[in-house]
């Protein structure tokens, strides 16, 4: 993830490790600013949660609670959505694909049980955050983007019974006052059949389309109110990331293609080396700029020390794995043991000395060497060179 703190690093990295134990996906995890399943990106998200982005490095308390939030959602939506079932309903235009996304999100957040109060405060929090960031941010300014803001609050308000908050409901009162008798069957059907995720689908394809011709009479009427331009419009849909996931599938996910060997089957499967001809041994630091790797290094050491790890806990469990128990040392001067040569003039000087023996002393020794690699994936590895 481009630009990012370490402190907004840690925060990722603990609010999906939450996810994970929440919905049971070991594989869940993130890349840039996008969930993965595995491999797999996690598409069709609702617009308030399908973008891991902070909105500011200065208020990292209210970015938190709004990023678990967005992950706790996510996590949410594996354990009660079919997502088989949710692509094959999803509608073709875009306004209704992002609505359409957006009703099946939130139909998920009304189910977060009542004893996850952490996660039902983190995504309740999430929801007004972004709206009320996206408010200011000039969203509401033109046509479009108050209708779907609109419509977009009144479904939340719907399915999960929050009302809208004072500041949002001023701005929107007179577009939900014209739109909420047309819509009013779609959203009673929306809350009966939130249980049931296919007749849920149907209605929220029905409300999706029905919107969605509403914007295209709005683009195409001949009003005296100068309407916003079509750039316009497409800004305030690639603000709500609708671009981003409107044609993608996982089918359409780029991935290395390697095909059926019959002589590598017919080896075992055992990749075998014919020729070093053209092996060529590059150290790896002399490709890269000096002032480069001294940035790297400084980034790795300031992770390393913003996850704040005990350094003294992590020697001592290296060392029970790595070490092995040493004879070479000897403890002197002791009264029973073994004769200590060194020792025997003391016998003959003063014949009532006793501390003229020595017993062997247990203890570490790290003879093997160990060593933690960077893998190119970002993964760390540990190595012992014997």
């Amino acid at each position: 993830m481009a630009n990012v703190s370490s402190q907004q690093k840690k925060i990722l990295d603990t609010s999906v490790s939450v996810a994970r134990a929440l919905s049971g996906e070991s594989n869940l995890n993130y890349r840039g600013t996008r969930l993965y399943k595995g491999d797999i990106p996690f598409y069709f998200l609702g617009a308030h949660i399908n973008d891991l982005t902070f909105v500011s490095r200065h208020d990292l308390a209210n970015n938190k609670l709004a990023m678990q939030g967005k992950v706790d959602s996510s996590a949410l939506r594996l354990i009660y959505s079919d997502s088989k079932l949710h692509r094959n309903w999803r509608p073709d235009t875009e306004v209704a694909r992002l609505l359409y996304d957006f009703c099946e999100q939130i139909r998920i957040e009304s189910f977060t049980p009542p004893h996850y109060m952490g996660v039902r405060r983190s995504i309740e929090f999430n929801f007004q955050y972004w709206s009320e960031q996206y408010q200011q941010n000039g969203f509401t300014e033109s046509r479009l983007g108050l209708l779907l803001f609109t419509v977009m609050q009144v479904i939340h308000s719907r399915l999960t019974g929050i009302a809208v908050s004072d500041s949002i409901a001023e701005a929107i009162e007179s577009t939900r006052a014209g739109i909420v008798p047309s819509l009013g069957h779609y959203l009673v059907a929306l809350k009966r059949h939130r249980y049931d995720q296919t007749s849920f689908a149907k209605h929220a394809v029905n409300l999706s389309v029905f919107v969605q011709e509403l914007v295209e009479q709005e683009q195409s009427s001949d009003s005296s109110e100068s309407p916003p331009p079509v750039e316009e419009d497409i800004k305030i849909l690639a603000q709500l990331a609708l671009i981003v996931d409107g044609d993608i599938e996982e089918r359409d996910v780029d991935s290395d293609i390697t095909g059926h060997s019959r002589a590598f089957e017919l080896a075992g499967s055992n990749y075998r080396i014919f020729s070093r001809d053209f092996d060529e041994v590059v150290n790896a630091d002399s490709l890269v700029r000096t002032a480069l790797l001294s940035e790297l290094r400084q980034k790795i050491t300031d992770d390393i020390l913003s996850r704040q790890i005990n350094t003294k806990l992590l020697a001592a469990q290296l060392i029970a794995i790595v070490g092995t128990l040493s004879h070479s040392k000897k403890e002197q001067y002791l009264e029973e043991g073994t004769v200590d040569a060194h020792a025997l003039t003391k016998v003959i000087t003063s014949p009532m000395e006793r501390t003229v023996f020595y017993q062997p002393k247990i203890g570490i020794a790290l003879i093997v060497p160990s060593a933690l690699l960077w893998t190119a994936q970002g993964r760390c590895k540990s190595t012992a060179i014997k």
